[in-house]
């Protein structure tokens, strides 16, 4: 029971964040959990292992990756090699502010794919956080970046080209891990 409890919290999990809340996949997985008439254990299992193996065998080969999500990694890469251009043409400034347009983005679509009310970087982060979107160790490295952004935004004269160089490099990475 005990292991069945921890594997059903774990394929919920993985479900919402894969397919989302509002997707076909959770919703089946919802009603998959419900008990029925004569239920036990092992039938309450085999119906959620196959809304669980379903979505993963669709995770796998790309299925469950909207179109939309290809055309904003898409545009958001091309803001980053703008940033690459500007940061390579001696305007360190300049690129941080692009890179850091980028890693807002980032967090308004995550925030929106997750039901999380969107407000400040640091809010958003903190809530992505939370619901375990990512880890702490994440959330401190984010946090290091919008700092630079801000930083940039400021003109604050702090904003050097290992600073912008770091932050495209990093924001590059989230967009391509996190997207």
């Amino acid at each position: 029971e005990e292991r069945l409890s921890e594997w059903k919290i774990m394929a919920k999990t993985l479900i919402a964040k894969a397919c989302g809340l509002d997707s076909e996949y959770y919703q089946a997985y919802l009603t998959a959990e419900q008990p029925i008439a004569y239920d036990n254990s092992y039938f309450l299992y085999q119906r959620l292992k196959a809304v669980f193996n379903a979505a993963r065998s669709d995770f796998e080969v790309g299925f469950l990756v909207p179109t939309r999500t290809f055309i904003q990694v898409e545009v958001l890469d091309h803001q980053l090699q703008h940033a690459q251009t500007l940061l390579d043409d001696g305007h360190a400034r300049a690129a941080a502010i692009v890179a850091g347009t980028v890693l807002d983005t980032i967090l308004h679509a995550l925030c929106e794919r997750n039901r999380i009310v969107p407000t400040t970087l640091e809010g958003m982060n903190a809530r992505l956080a939370e619901a375990e979107f990512y880890h702490s160790a994440q959330q401190r490295q984010i946090s290091d970046l919008i700092r630079v952004y801000a930083d940039a935004l400021a003109d604050s004269g702090n904003t050097t080209v290992s600073l912008s160089s770091r932050l495209l490099s990093d924001v590059r990475q989230i967009l391509l891990k996190l997207m």
